[in-house]
């Protein structure tokens, strides 16, 4: 213990003496491990983390699935939940939500938060326990039961103050009154699109959008029974839902369910990225490590002749190497405590963008990372300088003296090192130029409207105030609503529909072609269906291929009629005319009656959900004639769509007090959201590509430094030779252009297999894309050439007299 003591002493004393060589290294190992340690505590909290449940290996996701596919992110038919928990014997229990947003009244008037239907159990499903008051009884899913709601810590602290008594008090949420009985424990969210919503309240208190057979409604979570497999439960459900399809054969055909862990679920998706950009953040952590390897190797040989005095005066090798490795220890520590401002940086950067972190803390397989990333740093950067130091041969190193020329060997292990570093950067930079390409390629991509100087808002007719079933009425609000906006300076037109282009809230129907038979008996085809407003193809700017319009005579008292999309036209009707053809939808009219709806029109198809995405076949039904209770409003403006904001929520008002607009956003902002992730895969992979490829060229930069500094004599006695300045420079160019041409080449073949982790990502861009890979074998071959001129042009300027001299 006395001579590690020592040794640490002499190592202090030692870096003391070249502060800027020690300061440099632990600012670089600090970035490096600070990088990682925030990448992996995000990821951990977001995507590897168990989810933070009781005995969360049992909970699963139920997801409903049509000819295959999963249907409206999974969400089951509220009735399907009952008919589970009926005749399911593989679950403790199961329990429903769906996210909604409320119109909570207060003093200062109305304010739209997020909120969520739960079945009364969903909690106990979870395991959640209060934090104060209770959480819903089963009496309370019954129709006519109370109105109760439970609401979030942060609204409990934000609204009431952190104060006991909110629970008991009433809020209005939608104009009607509901009593707080429990507030959910801190940190509390359900993953799934919820982990935002304030207040909770039970599926009874809106019984009549859940009712229906069939009705897409909720998102199913369960709790497996103890000695059931996944696998068993969801044949049990499959099972459950064959029963269904011989009792309702018009509304279960094709369909299916599918059972997943609720962690993997929540992962899907994201897991691949996240270990992706671990992966990368990973491979800066290493080029960063070779750096300061190759500082630190730099530096072992100009003690050469140092430890070669020790050894003659008794110091054993392997006492010379342990004064290397406990150097190298030292310089990691101090990086690694410095990495936590690094992290700390980062997250505050984070919030910046993305808000509060949640489910982001530090735990105990954070602090375990933490450990094994300072420790593998300090193994990584002390591998070299210790095997060189071990291998030296001391008697040699006390005849050459302080001028001893660097071996063969070790001059290949910088250069292999360096080659490494540049291989890693081509890699980082090819795939951030593949994902850049990629986004370019979407933003080329026609929507199929136009998508400059567009508004968009939501706003829900009030749940009081409206007969159950006014569609009538309904549609004239929105009527009015659209009169008052088109009123409105430098508002040129408005449109009004229930699912909005890349947004993920959309509505699906089934239908018949009425005279044509169906391919299986009793069975009806399913497609996406919108109802919208007379004049929103034109505010959208969407084109017209046959037929017409709605105009503002399609209401009722007028025959329905119906506009397909051109790709449903090709799908049902290849060879034929669709127009004058009729589909029944089996939907109820604002008058009451039922009537097949007549194919009036073909307009151009809109991408639904995303950009790299084909469009999907869709009709619309004009909102006249068949409204649906939420709504999307588009308004086409002269200017500045954002200048119309306060414009639009007065004129709102001006018509209904229950109702506040709100989610305002201009097309272009939506459209940038449809890419969010892809963008921000880009940006982490582009940034850190950066950073590799500067500290490739630092590392580089300091290869051909220390061989400049070690062939100072060599070089002293060409240029006394009559060697050329110009010759000089050229030869040391070359050296590091050499080096940077093989990692190009081993970058190259990696790239291709990074390109197919980022396949997903990719959308009509090769893996090899030529374009992407001259571009970024230029710009290293640029930035190499940058950190090559200055050692050589220092190279230029070595004076032969001296050179000779010094030896």
């Amino acid at each position: 213990m006395g001579t590690l003591i020592q040794d640490v002493r002499y190592a202090v004393r030692t870096l003391s003496k070249r502060p800027g060589f020690a300061i440099v290294i632990i600012l670089t190992l600090a970035f490096g491990i600070g990088i990682n340690i925030a990448v992996f505590t995000v990821l951990n909290g977001a995507v590897l983390r168990p989810i933070p449940y009781e005995d969360s290996e049992r909970l699963v996701v139920v997801s409903g699935t049509q000819k295959g596919a999963v249907v409206h992110e999974g969400a089951v038919g509220y009735a399907d939940l009952e008919d589970f928990r009926a005749q399911s014997r593989s679950f403790e229990n199961l329990g429903g939500l769906r996210g909604v947003g409320f119109t909570l009244s207060t003093e200062e008037g109305l304010e739209r938060i997020s909120g969520a239907y739960v079945s009364a159990d969903f909690f106990s499903v979870l395991g959640v326990e209060a934090a104060a008051g209770r959480l819903f009884h089963p009496s309370e899913d019954l129709p006519g039961a109370e109105q109760v709601a439970v609401i979030s810590d942060a609204f409990w602290r934000d609204r009431f103050d952190s104060d006991p008594a909110a629970v008991g008090q009433a809020i209005t949420l939608d104009r009607v009154g509901y009593t707080i009985v429990g507030v959910l424990p801190p940190r509390f969210s359900f993953p799934i699109d919820m982990s935002g919503a304030d207040v909770w309240t039970t599926t009874a208190m809106d019984a009549a959008t859940f009712s229906g057979r069939g009705s897409i409604r909720v998102k199913v979570v369960g709790r497996l029974k103890p000695e059931v497999t996944i696998a068993e439960a969801g044949a049990d459900l499959r099972t459950i839902v064959g029963r269904l399809a011989q009792q309702y054969p018009a509304v279960y055909t094709d369909r299916s369910v599918n059972v997943d862990f609720l962690a993997d679920h929540v992962a899907a998706g994201r897991r691949a990225a996240a270990f992706l950009i671990l992966g990368v953040v990973g491979m800066v952590l290493l080029i960063a490590c070779a750096n300061v390897a190759n500082m630190l190797l730099a530096r072992t040989e100009g003690r050469r002749a140092e430890f070669a005095i020790r050894s003659a005066l008794g110091a054993g090798r392997q006492h010379l190497v342990r004064q290397v490795l406990v150097e190298a220890l030292l310089l990691a520590s101090v990086g690694g405590a410095l990495a936590l401002l690094v992290v700390s940086w980062v997250f505050d950067t984070l919030q910046a963008f993305v808000g509060e972190l949640r489910g982001v803390g530090v735990d105990w397989s954070v602090v375990c990372f933490t450990a094994a990333a300072t420790a593998a740093t300090a193994m990584m950067i002390c591998l070299i300088p210790v095997f060189v130091t071990s291998r030296s041969d001391i008697h040699v190193s006390l005849k050459e003296g302080t001028q001893a020329q660097a071996g063969g060997r070790r001059r290949s292990l910088l250069s292999g090192v360096q080659v490494a570093q540049v291989a890693v950067a081509f890699m980082l930079l090819a795939g951030a130029g593949l994902l850049l390409r990629s986004v370019q390629k979407l933003l080329s991509v026609d929507p199929g409207f136009q998508t400059e100087n567009l508004l968009t808002f939501q706003m829900s007719v009030p749940r009081s105030g409206f007969a159950a079933g006014d569609a009538g009425a309904r549609a004239r609000l929105y009527r009015e609503v659209i009169d008052r906006l088109e009123e409105i300076p430098g508002v040129q037109s408005v449109g009004a529909t229930t699912s909005l282009p890349l947004h993920r809230a959309y509505v699906s129907s089934g239908f018949a072609i009425v005279g044509r038979e169906a391919a299986v008996p009793g069975t009806l085809q399913t497609e996406r269906a919108d109802a919208i407003s007379p004049g929103y193809f034109e505010t959208l700017g969407v084109p017209l291929f046959r037929g017409r319009y709605f105009t503002r005579r399609d209401t009722i008292g007028h025959p329905p009629v119906i506009i397909i999309s051109e790709s449903m036209a090709k799908r049902y009707w290849p060879n034929g005319d669709p127009l004058g053809e009729r589909i029944d939808l089996g939907w109820i009219l604002n008058d009451g009656t039922r009537s097949p709806f007549e194919i009036v029109g073909i307009v151009g198809d809109v991408k639904d959900t995303a950009l790299d995405r084909p469009a999907e076949p869709c009709m619309y039904v004009s909102c006249d004639q068949a409204a649906l209770r939420f709504t999307f409003f588009t308004l086409r403006t002269s200017g500045e769509p954002a200048g119309l904001v306060q414009a639009v929520r007065k004129e709102v008002a001006a018509i209904t007090r229950d109702e506040a607009p709100f989610e305002f956003a201009s097309m272009e902002r939506l459209l940038g959201g449809s890419m969010e992730q892809r963008l921000a895969v880009t940006l982490s992979l582009g940034l850190f590509a950066a950073v590799a490829m500067g500290l490739s060229a630092v590392g580089l930069c300091g290869v051909v430094s220390f061989s400049v500094a070690r062939r100072t004599r060599e070089i002293g006695v060409r240029m006394a030779l009559g060697g050329q300045r110009g010759h000089m420079l050229r030869m040391v160019l070359t050296q590091g252009l050499k080096l940077t041409t093989v990692g190009l080449g081993i970058g190259l073949l990696g790239s291709l297999a990074l390109a197919r982790a980022l396949s997903s990502q990719l959308y009509e861009v090769s893996p090899a894309d030529p374009i992407t890979i001259v571009a970024v074998s230029t710009l290293l071959l640029v930035v190499a050439l940058l950190a090559c001129y200055f050692p050589a042009r220092r190279a230029t300027k070595v004076d032969p007299m001296v050179a000779l001299r010094c030896e």
